[in-house]
């Protein structure tokens, strides 16, 4: 399936141990709308990305390699300013977050670039581009698909799937699913429950599970089946250090979700 993902690109750094001497850090490109994208390329889906990478910054190259490895198209605008940046300590303490040249203005020919086919957007892009994008994509008759983080810069796209945590879910009134951490996900009447063991490594747990969810939901499986995937996918990942990293090397395995 084709699908275009509009959404936040990071530099992820995280580290594991104790402070102030932790005694192991990673890198790797990440950002949920980063991470989406290559989940679902790694889901054999046709990927899109298009995002914001800083003008001359240290980073970008070495994004748009990695998205290149991963099967995704990138179309990384080359934006005045730097990289994001998201710092972590054991993938459940945020040390740091820098949005960076992710709230770029649009230039506006990306918008060309965004037919009526499957479309998924991080609220990583700002407010004041979700709502350009919004009057791009409101009447595509292809499925919407919104992870509302920050909720701070949401603003609802009607007919769109909306795929938000559950203090995200406090913030907004029109959430589809919410996804419950290590206690499983709501969609409606249905709750599915994780299996209750220890999640050490969460970080791209949300991830996975959006990217499933649409990977389902694009290749025709009910609700109740969708629901298991994504919770199981977000449960699988969150047994696997680092951000992108976990979500390629889980949802590209041979296991079904």
């Amino acid at each position: 399936m084709k699908i275009t993902v509009v959404g936040g690109v990071f530099w992820d750094t995280i580290f594991y141990g104790s402070s102030p001497h932790f005694k192991a850090v990673i890198e790797m490109p990440g950002g949920t709308g980063l991470n989406v994208a290559v989940g679902l390329a790694a889901l054999g889906n046709e990927v899109k990305l298009i995002g914001c990478v800083g003008v001359q910054d240290f980073y970008a190259n070495k994004i748009e390699t990695f998205l290149r490895r991963s099967g995704v198209e990138a179309f990384l605008i080359r934006a005045n300013g730097l990289t994001g940046r998201f710092i972590s300590a054991n993938e459940k303490n945020v040390l740091a977050v820098f949005r960076g040249v992710n709230t770029a203005p649009f230039v506006f020919d990306v918008l060309d670039l965004i037919d009526d086919e499957p479309i998924f957007v991080s609220c990583e892009i700002g407010k004041d581009n979700l709502d350009v994008l919004r009057n791009r994509v409101e009447g595509f008759r292809s499925p919407i698909f919104v992870d509302p983080l920050p909720p701070s810069d949401y603003i609802p796209i009607n007919g769109a799937y909306v795929m938000a945590s559950e203090s995200e879910a406090t913030l907004i009134d029109d959430a589809t699913v919410v996804k419950l951490g290590a206690k499983g996900a709501v969609w409606n009447e249905l709750f599915v429950a994780s299996t209750g063991e220890e999640n050490p490594f969460p970080l791209g747990a949300g991830d996975a599970f959006d990217a499933v969810f649409i990977d389902s939901i694009l290749k025709g499986y009910d609700r109740l089946s969708t629901l298991k995937r994504s919770v199981t996918a977000g449960e699988l990942v969150s047994k696997t250090s680092g951000s992108s990293i976990a979500v390629i090397k889980i949802l590209g395995s041979e296991g079904e979700y």
